[in-house]
């Protein structure tokens, strides 16, 4: 036997037995404690979901000593989405000795209001049609819709499709003016009232400043909003 590694041989009987065992922690352990905290999480929220291990999850090998246990920890954020992640700690003794995050996919299968067609940014509720239908709460965000009427004279803050869960942050207050739609424009010029009609280039609020194209003008014009589809130009 060469010298070097008789050496390597004498070096690794010398060492205690506990310096060269490794103790293995089954991936199965791993798994089984993160679904356990999602289980309860969906318990606690009366919530029916399930889960999907994504990826693969492999054994742990810890040098140190001790029996092993698996504890789940907290979960950072909301946990009824699309895909979270569950921290789990392996320790020894009462020791931490190792942590691993694993990811879960999470489908929440019920049933709430949905659009009955799609329907574009700005849509008053007056246009806005919804029935019950299927959703999944993971991929849901906000209070769903019991009815329109929480939404009385509002629109839609963006585009929706058919079938989509409607709740109540899809819709914001109707605007005193709204975008491209016309406007009475009213100006003073000392004991001189002027009126004329125009079109609104934005949005606005009464007291709010936007621009406005009066009716055979080239370039906009900057006015107040004072009531509804009602601007007037200040000196």
């Amino acid at each position: 036997m060469p010298r070097f590694l008789a050496l390597i041989v004498v070096a690794l009987m010398a060492l205690p037995v506990s310096a060269v065992e490794r103790q293995r922690v089954s991936a199965s352990d791993l798994i089984a404690a993160a679904q356990a905290t999602l289980v309860a999480k969906a318990g606690a929220d009366h919530v029916d979901a399930s889960f999907a291990l994504v990826g693969h999850v492999d054994d742990l090998q810890l040098a140190a000593t001790g029996t092993p246990s698996v504890q789940a920890g907290d979960l950072k954020g909301p946990w009824l989405r699309p895909r979270v992640g569950v921290p789990v700690r392996v320790f020894a003794d009462g020791k931490p000795v190792s942590s691993a995050t694993l990811w879960f996919s999470v489908t929440a299968p019920a049933q709430a209001m949905v659009y009955a067609a799609d329907y574009i940014r700005g849509a008053p509720d007056s246009q806005v049609r919804i029935h019950v239908g299927a959703i999944d709460l993971a991929r849901t965000h906000g209070q769903s819709l019991q009815s329109l009427e929480t939404v009385t004279g509002q629109r839609l803050r963006h585009a929706v499709i058919a079938g989509q869960a409607a709740v109540t942050e899809d819709f914001e207050p109707m605007p005193a003016v709204s975008a491209q739609q016309s406007v009475r424009i009213e100006a003073n010029s000392g004991v001189v009232h002027l009126t004329i009609a125009g079109r609104a280039l934005s949005d606005g609020q009464i007291g709010q400043t936007i621009a406005v194209l009066p009716a055979n003008a080239s370039q906009p014009v900057h006015a107040r909003v004072i009531s509804n589809q009602v601007v007037i130009i200040e000196n």
